[in-house]
């Protein structure tokens, strides 16, 4: 599988802010994948390109213009009576903290939908292959 360009995130992702510049975004590519292997199969690079949008917005980068929320706003409950509101704050789970952005729950679902496939014999691929 080919790894995600930054044209690969440009074009998937154009609500990301413009002003990231190539280099920055070829940074986070870097970063990302020392964390997306050949477990994800044919889905390979659009975690790639998912996860370094994630890192892009969680690392004060840039933001995205849909779904623009500060991880330390994130709703996680409220309560009608007497009237409670709790705010999430992501901790140091890999998992908790790719929920503080629509990039980041992308990558999740893909994970997820990478790991049932591979379960199922279907991607025969290990991680050190």
């Amino acid at each position: 599988m080919a790894a995600a360009t930054v044209a690969t995130v440009n074009g998937l992702f154009p609500a990301i802010d413009a002003s990231v510049t190539t280099a920055q975004i070829q940074a986070m590519l870097d970063e990302a994948a020392l964390s997306v292997g050949k477990t994800f199969g044919k889905w390979q690079e659009q975690a790639h390109a998912l996860y370094a949008a994630h890192l892009i917005v969680t690392g004060g980068i840039g933001t995205h213009t849909p779904d623009t929320t500060s991880p330390a706003q994130l709703l996680k409950r409220t309560k009608l009576g007497p009237s409670e509101k709790e705010y999430h704050t992501p901790g140091a789970d890999m998992s908790d903290e790719l929920t503080s952005t629509v990039y980041g729950q992308r990558f999740l679902k893909l994970k997820n939908r990478a790991m049932r496939a591979y379960r199922a014999g279907t991607i025969g691929l290990l991680a050190w292959e």
